[in-house]
């Protein structure tokens, strides 16, 4: 859903938490808040939303193009009345972040489930409980979705053509920007 204010558009991104040996989807939403002085994440435990907010941070500070929102957002997890708190949701909180900043197209990220850890440098990593998390993502019918390179083979068995790898968040960010669905790290065979 992206709705349009005067501040700039809420966006709301599909993404899978795992606790435990359960998935459970879940939606990242970002949108401006005048009412609070920097980025603030909701829905995460204290210090799951510390260690988040300081990979997103680090993410995007080494990712060649990308910035840290300079105005106020807040980031809230929607869709289970249980705190989340894993790194697999990292890429989906990055891309709602990125969106609502205007660093990509908000259009390229609606239907676009992120399911990956983000390291300091903008990697995309493999998560835990891939297989639970990506039969969430087909259960749901999300149209795409984007995965660290070494999940991408199981992520396949479950979601087929659907899925697709990237390696850094620099790599997605330049292929949404071009408005392509699909992903490919550069060192893969054609």
């Amino acid at each position: 859903m992206t709705n349009h204010n005067t501040r700039g558009p809420v966006v709301t991104v599909p993404a899978v938490t795992y606790t435990g040996h359960t998935a459970h989807l879940v939606h990242i939403q970002a949108e401006h808040a005048a009412d609070q002085a920097a980025v603030q994440l909701i829905g995460l435990g204290d210090d799951h939303a510390w260690l988040t907010r300081d990979r997103l941070f680090a993410a995007l500070a080494t990712s060649a193009g990308l910035t840290w929102p300079t105005q106020p957002l807040t980031l809230t997890v929607h869709g289970h009345g249980i705190p989340a708190g894993d790194s697999g949701l990292d890429l989906a909180f990055a891309l709602a972040l990125l969106a609502a900043a205007g660093q990509v197209p908000p259009d390229q990220v609606m239907q676009l489930a992120g399911l990956a850890e983000l390291g300091l440098d903008g990697t995309l990593r493999p998560i835990p409980g891939l297989g639970a998390r990506a039969q969430q993502v087909a259960d749901a019918a999300i149209s795409a979705t984007v995965v660290a390179p070494a999940d991408l083979p199981a992520a396949r068995t479950i979601l087929g053509t659907t899925v697709t790898a990237a390696t850094t968040l620099a790599d997605l960010v330049a292929s949404l920007r071009r408005g392509e669905r699909r992903h490919q790290p550069a060192a893969w065979p054609v």
